[in-house]
Protein backbone atom coordinates (compact mmCIF):
# COMPACT_ATOMS: atom_id res chain seq x y z
CA UNK A 1 0.00 0.00 0.00
CA UNK A 2 1.20 3.48 -0.90
CA UNK A 3 1.09 5.89 2.04
CA UNK A 4 -0.94 9.13 1.76
CA UNK A 5 -0.52 12.23 3.94
CA UNK A 6 -3.32 14.82 4.01
CA UNK A 7 -2.38 18.39 5.09
CA UNK A 8 -5.26 20.86 5.35
CA UNK A 9 -6.58 23.28 7.97
CA UNK A 10 -10.24 22.69 7.06
CA UNK A 11 -11.99 20.11 9.29
CA UNK A 12 -14.23 19.16 6.36
CA UNK A 13 -11.17 18.08 4.35
CA UNK A 14 -9.44 16.48 7.33
CA UNK A 15 -12.47 14.35 8.14
CA UNK A 16 -14.15 14.07 4.73
CA UNK A 17 -11.27 13.34 2.34
CA UNK A 18 -10.37 9.99 3.97
CA UNK A 19 -14.00 8.95 3.40
CA UNK A 20 -14.41 10.44 -0.09
CA UNK A 21 -13.10 7.43 -2.03
CA UNK A 22 -12.17 3.78 -1.44
CA UNK A 23 -8.45 4.32 -0.93
CA UNK A 24 -7.66 0.66 -0.24
CA UNK A 25 -9.10 -0.57 -3.53
CA UNK A 26 -6.79 1.85 -5.34
CA UNK A 27 -3.72 0.59 -3.42
CA UNK A 28 -3.47 3.50 -0.95
CA UNK A 29 -3.90 4.10 2.78
CA UNK A 30 -3.99 7.29 4.84
CA UNK A 31 -0.96 7.35 7.12
CA UNK A 32 -1.64 10.71 8.78
CA UNK A 33 -3.65 13.96 8.68
CA UNK A 34 -2.03 17.30 9.62
CA UNK A 35 -3.78 20.67 10.21
CA UNK A 36 -1.01 22.97 8.96
CA UNK A 37 2.26 23.09 7.02
CA UNK A 38 4.47 22.87 10.10
CA UNK A 39 2.88 19.66 11.32
CA UNK A 40 2.70 18.46 7.74
CA UNK A 41 6.49 18.86 7.37
CA UNK A 42 7.02 16.86 10.58
CA UNK A 43 4.71 14.14 9.23
CA UNK A 44 6.66 14.01 5.95
CA UNK A 45 9.86 13.41 7.94
CA UNK A 46 8.22 10.84 10.19
CA UNK A 47 6.07 8.81 7.80
CA UNK A 48 7.94 9.26 4.49
CA UNK A 49 4.62 9.20 2.54
CA UNK A 50 4.38 8.25 -1.11
CA UNK A 51 1.70 10.88 -1.80
CA UNK A 52 1.15 14.28 -0.09
CA UNK A 53 -2.21 16.00 -0.62
CA UNK A 54 -1.95 19.55 0.69
CA UNK A 55 -3.87 22.80 0.77
CA UNK A 56 -2.00 25.93 -0.36
CA UNK A 57 -3.18 28.48 2.17
CA UNK A 58 -2.69 27.34 5.78
CA UNK A 59 -1.47 28.98 8.99
CA UNK A 60 2.17 28.84 10.16
CA UNK A 61 3.46 27.26 6.90
CA UNK A 62 1.59 27.29 3.59
CA UNK A 63 1.43 24.14 1.52
CA UNK A 64 3.98 25.48 -0.98
CA UNK A 65 6.35 26.57 1.83
CA UNK A 66 6.04 23.11 3.35
CA UNK A 67 6.92 21.41 0.06
CA UNK A 68 9.89 23.71 -0.52
CA UNK A 69 11.22 23.08 2.99
CA UNK A 70 10.78 19.32 2.54
CA UNK A 71 12.85 19.53 -0.64
CA UNK A 72 15.60 21.48 1.15
CA UNK A 73 15.75 18.76 3.79
CA UNK A 74 16.09 16.03 1.17
CA UNK A 75 12.53 14.67 1.30
CA UNK A 76 11.70 14.50 -2.41
CA UNK A 77 10.46 10.94 -2.89
CA UNK A 78 6.74 11.65 -2.82
CA UNK A 79 4.04 12.70 -5.28
CA UNK A 80 2.44 16.05 -4.36
CA UNK A 81 -1.15 17.02 -5.08
CA UNK A 82 -2.01 20.68 -4.43
CA UNK A 83 -5.51 21.69 -3.27
CA UNK A 84 -6.81 25.24 -3.44
CA UNK A 85 -10.02 27.19 -3.37
CA UNK A 86 -8.39 29.75 -5.64
CA UNK A 87 -8.22 29.33 -9.40
CA UNK A 88 -5.35 31.79 -9.84
CA UNK A 89 -2.95 30.18 -12.30
CA UNK A 90 0.06 31.62 -10.43
CA UNK A 91 -0.49 29.04 -7.69
CA UNK A 92 -0.59 26.24 -10.22
CA UNK A 93 2.59 27.55 -11.89
CA UNK A 94 4.50 27.65 -8.60
CA UNK A 95 3.22 24.23 -7.60
CA UNK A 96 4.42 22.73 -10.89
CA UNK A 97 7.75 24.59 -10.55
CA UNK A 98 8.53 22.92 -7.21
CA UNK A 99 7.61 19.49 -8.51
CA UNK A 100 3.96 19.06 -7.52
CA UNK A 101 2.32 16.42 -9.67
CA UNK A 102 -1.21 17.80 -9.82
CA UNK A 103 -3.32 20.80 -8.93
CA UNK A 104 -6.94 20.33 -7.79
CA UNK A 105 -9.52 23.00 -7.06
CA UNK A 106 -11.86 22.78 -4.12
CA UNK A 107 -14.42 21.40 -3.77
CA UNK A 108 -12.62 18.22 -4.78
CA UNK A 109 -14.03 16.22 -7.65
CA UNK A 110 -13.71 12.60 -6.50
CA UNK A 111 -13.51 11.25 -10.06
CA UNK A 112 -10.70 13.66 -10.84
CA UNK A 113 -8.83 12.60 -7.68
CA UNK A 114 -9.28 8.92 -8.53
CA UNK A 115 -7.86 9.52 -12.02
CA UNK A 116 -4.78 11.20 -10.54
CA UNK A 117 -4.24 8.33 -8.10
CA UNK A 118 -4.63 5.76 -10.90
CA UNK A 119 -2.15 7.71 -12.99
CA UNK A 120 0.38 7.59 -10.12
CA UNK A 121 -0.06 3.81 -9.83
CA UNK A 122 0.24 3.33 -13.62
CA UNK A 123 3.56 5.15 -13.57
CA UNK A 124 4.73 2.17 -11.46
CA UNK A 125 7.06 4.35 -9.44
CA UNK A 126 9.53 2.42 -7.35
CA UNK A 127 8.47 3.62 -3.91
CA UNK A 128 10.12 0.83 -1.94
CA UNK A 129 13.61 -0.60 -2.53
CA UNK A 130 15.31 2.51 -3.92
CA UNK A 131 13.63 4.87 -1.52
CA UNK A 132 14.20 2.64 1.49
CA UNK A 133 17.92 2.64 0.74
CA UNK A 134 18.14 6.41 0.37
CA UNK A 135 15.89 7.14 3.33
CA UNK A 136 17.59 4.69 5.69
CA UNK A 137 21.05 5.92 4.74
CA UNK A 138 20.06 9.50 5.60
CA UNK A 139 18.45 8.44 8.87
CA UNK A 140 21.24 6.13 10.04
CA UNK A 141 24.37 7.92 8.80
CA UNK A 142 23.10 11.43 8.02
CA UNK A 143 21.43 14.27 9.88
CA UNK A 144 17.83 13.07 9.66
CA UNK A 145 16.91 12.22 13.26
CA UNK A 146 13.29 11.28 12.62
CA UNK A 147 11.94 7.74 12.71
CA UNK A 148 10.66 5.66 9.82
CA UNK A 149 7.19 4.23 10.33
CA UNK A 150 7.15 2.30 7.07
CA UNK A 151 8.58 -0.46 9.26
CA UNK A 152 8.27 -1.15 12.97
CA UNK A 153 11.57 -2.82 13.89
CA UNK A 154 15.16 -2.83 12.62
CA UNK A 155 18.39 -4.72 13.30
CA UNK A 156 21.82 -3.92 11.89
CA UNK A 157 24.55 -6.41 10.91
CA UNK A 158 27.94 -4.90 10.00
CA UNK A 159 30.27 -7.02 7.87
CA UNK A 160 33.45 -6.46 5.90
CA UNK A 161 32.75 -8.35 2.67
CA UNK A 162 30.00 -8.00 0.09
CA UNK A 163 29.82 -11.78 -0.17
CA UNK A 164 28.84 -12.12 3.50
CA UNK A 165 26.42 -9.19 3.15
CA UNK A 166 24.64 -11.09 0.38
CA UNK A 167 24.61 -14.23 2.52
CA UNK A 168 22.94 -12.30 5.32
CA UNK A 169 20.42 -10.80 2.89
CA UNK A 170 19.42 -14.28 1.73
CA UNK A 171 19.11 -15.49 5.33
CA UNK A 172 17.07 -12.44 6.37
CA UNK A 173 14.65 -12.76 3.47
CA UNK A 174 14.22 -16.48 4.16
CA UNK A 175 13.20 -15.51 7.72
CA UNK A 176 10.53 -13.16 6.33
CA UNK A 177 12.32 -9.83 6.83
CA UNK A 178 12.75 -7.00 4.36
CA UNK A 179 16.51 -6.53 3.88
CA UNK A 180 18.44 -3.44 2.79
CA UNK A 181 22.24 -3.36 2.32
CA UNK A 182 24.00 -0.02 2.89
CA UNK A 183 27.65 0.61 2.13
CA UNK A 184 29.32 3.01 4.57
CA UNK A 185 33.04 3.74 4.84
CA UNK A 186 34.72 0.34 4.30
CA UNK A 187 31.89 -1.79 5.69
CA UNK A 188 28.50 -3.15 4.63
CA UNK A 189 25.49 -2.68 6.92
CA UNK A 190 22.80 -5.31 6.38
CA UNK A 191 19.49 -4.08 7.79
CA UNK A 192 16.76 -6.55 8.75
CA UNK A 193 13.39 -4.72 8.75
CA UNK A 194 10.08 -5.95 10.09
CA UNK A 195 6.63 -4.40 10.45
CA UNK A 196 5.83 -6.76 13.32
CA UNK A 197 7.92 -7.33 16.42
CA UNK A 198 10.05 -10.44 15.82
CA UNK A 199 8.83 -13.29 18.00
CA UNK A 200 12.21 -15.00 18.25
CA UNK A 201 14.98 -12.55 19.10
CA UNK A 202 17.69 -15.19 18.75
CA UNK A 203 20.02 -15.12 15.77
CA UNK A 204 19.03 -17.50 12.97
CA UNK A 205 21.20 -20.62 13.03
CA UNK A 206 22.49 -19.87 9.50
CA UNK A 207 24.08 -16.64 10.81
CA UNK A 208 25.67 -18.40 13.78
CA UNK A 209 27.31 -20.81 11.34
CA UNK A 210 29.09 -18.07 9.37
CA UNK A 211 32.64 -18.71 10.60
CA UNK A 212 35.83 -16.67 10.41
CA UNK A 213 33.96 -13.47 9.76
CA UNK A 214 33.67 -10.46 12.03
CA UNK A 215 29.96 -9.63 12.31
CA UNK A 216 28.75 -6.84 14.61
CA UNK A 217 25.06 -7.11 15.49
CA UNK A 218 22.82 -4.44 17.03
CA UNK A 219 19.73 -5.14 19.12
CA UNK A 220 16.30 -5.09 17.55
CA UNK A 221 15.22 -1.44 17.75
CA UNK A 222 11.91 0.25 17.01
CA UNK A 223 11.86 2.54 13.98
CA UNK A 224 9.63 5.20 15.52
CA UNK A 225 12.62 7.16 16.88
CA UNK A 226 16.07 8.36 15.85
CA UNK A 227 17.58 5.51 13.82
CA UNK A 228 21.15 6.66 14.48
CA UNK A 229 21.05 4.39 17.55
CA UNK A 230 21.34 1.51 15.05
CA UNK A 231 24.74 2.87 14.00
CA UNK A 232 25.75 3.94 17.53
CA UNK A 233 25.43 0.35 18.77
CA UNK A 234 27.64 -0.89 15.94
CA UNK A 235 30.25 1.77 16.69
CA UNK A 236 30.18 0.70 20.35
CA UNK A 237 30.87 -2.89 19.30
CA UNK A 238 33.65 -1.68 17.00
CA UNK A 239 35.64 -0.75 20.11
CA UNK A 240 35.79 -4.42 21.08
CA UNK A 241 36.77 -6.07 17.80
CA UNK A 242 40.31 -5.63 19.12
CA UNK A 243 39.43 -8.10 21.89
CA UNK A 244 37.35 -10.49 19.79
CA UNK A 245 38.78 -10.62 16.25
CA UNK A 246 36.72 -12.57 13.70
CA UNK A 247 33.82 -13.18 16.07
CA UNK A 248 30.11 -12.36 16.16
CA UNK A 249 29.52 -9.55 18.66
CA UNK A 250 25.95 -8.84 19.76
CA UNK A 251 25.39 -5.45 21.40
CA UNK A 252 23.34 -6.47 24.44
CA UNK A 253 25.64 -9.41 25.24
CA UNK A 254 28.80 -7.30 25.21
CA UNK A 255 27.10 -4.51 27.16
CA UNK A 256 25.87 -6.95 29.80
CA UNK A 257 29.32 -8.50 30.13
CA UNK A 258 30.94 -5.08 30.40
CA UNK A 259 28.58 -3.97 33.19
CA UNK A 260 28.35 -7.15 35.26
CA UNK A 261 31.75 -8.84 35.12
CA UNK A 262 34.13 -8.47 38.04
CA UNK A 263 37.64 -9.88 37.96
CA UNK A 264 40.56 -9.11 40.25
CA UNK A 265 44.12 -9.90 39.30
CA UNK A 266 47.21 -9.21 41.40
CA UNK A 267 50.36 -8.37 39.44
CA UNK A 268 52.29 -9.79 42.41
CA UNK A 269 51.49 -13.25 40.97
CA UNK A 270 53.50 -12.48 37.85
CA UNK A 271 56.35 -10.95 39.85
CA UNK A 272 56.59 -14.04 42.08
CA UNK A 273 56.50 -16.33 39.06
CA UNK A 274 59.45 -14.42 37.61
CA UNK A 275 61.45 -14.95 40.80
CA UNK A 276 60.75 -18.64 41.25
CA UNK A 277 60.82 -19.31 37.48
CA UNK A 278 57.62 -21.35 37.60
CA UNK A 279 54.22 -21.31 35.86
CA UNK A 280 54.75 -17.95 34.12
CA UNK A 281 52.88 -19.06 30.98
CA UNK A 282 49.87 -20.23 33.02
CA UNK A 283 49.74 -17.04 35.07
CA UNK A 284 50.04 -14.85 31.97
CA UNK A 285 47.14 -16.76 30.36
CA UNK A 286 44.99 -15.92 33.41
CA UNK A 287 46.15 -12.31 33.24
CA UNK A 288 44.98 -11.92 29.63
CA UNK A 289 41.70 -13.66 30.38
CA UNK A 290 40.58 -10.87 32.72
CA UNK A 291 40.48 -8.42 29.80
CA UNK A 292 37.91 -10.55 27.99
CA UNK A 293 35.85 -10.98 31.16
CA UNK A 294 35.59 -7.22 31.53
CA UNK A 295 35.61 -5.78 27.98
CA UNK A 296 37.61 -2.59 27.51
CA UNK A 297 38.80 -0.72 24.43
CA UNK A 298 42.12 -1.27 22.68
CA UNK A 299 43.51 2.03 23.97
CA UNK A 300 42.58 1.14 27.54
CA UNK A 301 44.15 -2.30 27.21
CA UNK A 302 47.45 -1.00 25.83
CA UNK A 303 47.68 1.63 28.54
CA UNK A 304 46.82 -0.88 31.28
CA UNK A 305 49.30 -3.60 30.26
CA UNK A 306 52.11 -1.02 30.21
CA UNK A 307 51.15 0.16 33.71
CA UNK A 308 50.87 -3.44 34.92
CA UNK A 309 54.35 -4.22 33.60
CA UNK A 310 55.72 -1.16 35.39
CA UNK A 311 54.04 -2.38 38.59
CA UNK A 312 55.89 -5.70 38.28
CA UNK A 313 59.18 -3.87 37.73
CA UNK A 314 58.63 -1.73 40.83
CA UNK A 315 57.75 -4.78 42.91
CA UNK A 316 60.96 -6.53 41.89
CA UNK A 317 62.96 -3.40 42.64
CA UNK A 318 61.41 -2.52 46.02
CA UNK A 319 60.38 -5.89 47.39
CA UNK A 320 63.12 -8.09 45.96
CA UNK A 321 65.92 -5.55 45.89
CA UNK A 322 66.69 -6.15 42.21
CA UNK A 323 68.25 -3.78 39.70
CA UNK A 324 65.69 -4.09 36.88
CA UNK A 325 66.12 -2.35 33.54
CA UNK A 326 62.83 -0.50 32.95
CA UNK A 327 61.06 -1.08 29.63
CA UNK A 328 58.35 1.03 27.92
CA UNK A 329 56.60 -0.75 25.06
CA UNK A 330 53.39 1.32 24.83
CA UNK A 331 54.27 2.88 21.47
CA UNK A 332 55.07 -0.58 20.13
CA UNK A 333 51.65 -2.03 20.97
CA UNK A 334 49.22 0.90 20.65
CA UNK A 335 48.78 0.53 16.88
CA UNK A 336 48.41 -3.27 16.80
CA UNK A 337 45.20 -4.65 15.32
CA UNK A 338 44.17 -7.23 17.93
CA UNK A 339 44.76 -8.35 21.47
CA UNK A 340 46.45 -11.50 20.16
CA UNK A 341 49.18 -9.35 18.63
CA UNK A 342 49.52 -7.40 21.89
CA UNK A 343 49.77 -10.66 23.86
CA UNK A 344 52.60 -11.85 21.64
CA UNK A 345 54.65 -8.67 22.16
CA UNK A 346 53.98 -8.28 25.89
CA UNK A 347 54.51 -11.96 26.74
CA UNK A 348 57.88 -11.73 25.02
CA UNK A 349 58.73 -8.76 27.29
CA UNK A 350 57.83 -10.79 30.37
CA UNK A 351 60.00 -13.72 29.29
CA UNK A 352 62.88 -11.36 28.62
CA UNK A 353 62.30 -9.97 32.11
CA UNK A 354 62.29 -13.54 33.45
CA UNK A 355 65.72 -14.13 31.91
CA UNK A 356 66.95 -10.87 33.44
CA UNK A 357 65.61 -11.78 36.90
CA UNK A 358 67.05 -15.28 36.83
CA UNK A 359 70.42 -14.00 35.63
CA UNK A 360 70.55 -11.53 38.49
CA UNK A 361 69.54 -14.20 41.00
CA UNK A 362 72.29 -16.50 39.74
CA UNK A 363 75.06 -13.95 39.48
CA UNK A 364 74.33 -11.31 42.08
CA UNK A 365 75.55 -11.31 45.66
CA UNK A 366 72.46 -12.35 47.61
CA UNK A 367 74.00 -11.09 50.84
CA UNK A 368 74.50 -7.61 49.38
CA UNK A 369 70.88 -7.58 48.23
CA UNK A 370 69.67 -8.55 51.70
CA UNK A 371 71.78 -5.79 53.23
CA UNK A 372 70.36 -3.26 50.76
CA UNK A 373 66.79 -4.38 51.37
CA UNK A 374 67.22 -4.31 55.17
CA UNK A 375 68.61 -0.76 55.14
CA UNK A 376 65.63 0.44 53.08
CA UNK A 377 62.99 -1.30 55.26
CA UNK A 378 64.32 -0.86 58.81
CA UNK A 379 60.92 0.15 60.22
CA UNK A 380 59.45 -3.21 59.23
CA UNK A 381 59.44 -6.50 61.11
CA UNK A 382 62.54 -8.07 59.52
CA UNK A 383 63.78 -11.60 60.08
CA UNK A 384 65.97 -14.19 58.37
CA UNK A 385 62.79 -16.16 57.61
CA UNK A 386 61.31 -13.20 55.77
CA UNK A 387 64.54 -12.68 53.82
CA UNK A 388 64.55 -16.34 52.78
CA UNK A 389 60.97 -16.07 51.53
CA UNK A 390 61.57 -12.79 49.72
CA UNK A 391 64.67 -13.97 47.91
CA UNK A 392 63.57 -17.55 47.41
CA UNK A 393 66.38 -19.14 49.41
CA UNK A 394 66.57 -21.94 51.94
CA UNK A 395 66.56 -20.29 55.37
CA UNK A 396 69.34 -22.39 56.92
CA UNK A 397 71.55 -22.10 53.85
CA UNK A 398 70.99 -18.32 53.69
CA UNK A 399 71.84 -17.91 57.39
CA UNK A 400 75.15 -19.76 57.01
CA UNK A 401 76.00 -17.85 53.82
CA UNK A 402 75.28 -14.50 55.49
CA UNK A 403 77.33 -15.30 58.62
CA UNK A 404 80.25 -16.59 56.59
CA UNK A 405 80.36 -13.53 54.33
CA UNK A 406 79.56 -10.76 56.86
CA UNK A 407 81.21 -12.24 59.92
CA UNK A 408 78.09 -12.11 62.11
CA UNK A 409 74.63 -13.57 61.98
CA UNK A 410 71.77 -11.67 60.36
CA UNK A 411 70.00 -10.61 63.59
CA UNK A 412 73.19 -9.19 65.11
CA UNK A 413 73.90 -7.41 61.82
CA UNK A 414 70.37 -6.00 61.73
CA UNK A 415 70.60 -4.75 65.32
CA UNK A 416 73.82 -2.97 64.50
CA UNK A 417 72.37 -1.31 61.40
CA UNK A 418 69.36 -0.14 63.40
CA UNK A 419 71.52 1.41 66.10
CA UNK A 420 73.72 3.18 63.54
CA UNK A 421 70.62 4.59 61.88
CA UNK A 422 69.28 5.73 65.27
CA UNK A 423 72.61 7.41 66.02
CA UNK A 424 72.46 9.25 62.69
CA UNK A 425 68.88 10.45 63.29
CA UNK A 426 69.70 11.67 66.80
CA UNK A 427 72.56 13.73 65.36
CA UNK A 428 70.78 15.13 62.29
CA UNK A 429 67.10 15.52 63.22
CA UNK A 430 64.79 16.99 65.84
CA UNK A 431 62.64 13.86 65.99
CA UNK A 432 61.51 12.62 69.41
CA UNK A 433 63.26 9.52 70.71
CA UNK A 434 60.12 7.40 70.42
CA UNK A 435 59.75 8.48 66.78
CA UNK A 436 63.31 7.44 66.00
CA UNK A 437 62.73 4.13 67.77
CA UNK A 438 59.75 3.42 65.52
CA UNK A 439 61.66 4.46 62.39
CA UNK A 440 64.43 1.94 63.06
CA UNK A 441 62.00 -0.88 63.82
CA UNK A 442 62.12 -0.92 67.68
CA UNK A 443 58.74 0.51 68.72
CA UNK A 444 59.28 -0.50 72.38
CA UNK A 445 60.99 2.64 73.73
CA UNK A 446 62.34 0.98 76.89
CA UNK A 447 63.96 -1.76 74.83
CA UNK A 448 65.33 0.86 72.43
CA UNK A 449 66.94 2.78 75.35
CA UNK A 450 68.48 -0.45 76.63
CA UNK A 451 69.94 -1.45 73.25
CA UNK A 452 71.17 2.03 72.44
CA UNK A 453 73.00 2.32 75.77
CA UNK A 454 74.56 -1.12 75.25
CA UNK A 455 75.93 0.02 71.89
CA UNK A 456 77.04 3.56 72.66
CA UNK A 457 77.42 3.53 76.49
CA UNK A 458 75.04 6.47 76.77
CA UNK A 459 71.30 6.98 76.68
CA UNK A 460 69.75 8.51 73.51
CA UNK A 461 69.13 11.79 75.37
CA UNK A 462 72.68 11.96 76.71
CA UNK A 463 74.02 11.14 73.26
CA UNK A 464 72.00 13.93 71.67
CA UNK A 465 73.08 16.33 74.44
CA UNK A 466 76.74 15.53 73.79
CA UNK A 467 77.36 13.98 77.21
CA UNK A 468 79.49 11.05 76.02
Amino acid sequence: MKQVLIVDDEPAIQEGLPLLIDWKSLGYEICAVAPNGKEGLAAIKKFQPDVVITDIRMPILTGLEMLKEAQKQGHTDFYAIILSGYSDFSYAKEAIHIGAASYLLKPIDEDELIEILKKISQENRDFSPKNDTQILFAKIFGNDQSGYLRFGFIRNFRVQSQEVAQQLKTIGESEGFSVVILGHVEFFHVLFLSKEEPNDLRLPMQIQKIDHQEILISNWLTTDKNLQEVYDQIRFLGNYTFLYPNQHLVYDQVLRRQKNSIFNFSMKKIAEALVIDKSLSTILATYWEHFTLVPVTSQEICWQVQKDYEQVEKYLQSEKGMSIQEVNFYNEIKSLASIDQVKEVVNEKYFLLLAQVQAELNSSNIVARIQKYSAEHLSEDLSLKKMAELFNYNRAYLGKKFTRQVGQNYLDYLEEVRMEKAQQLLQTSNLMVYEIAEMVGIPNVDYFYKKFKAFFHASPNDFRGGQI
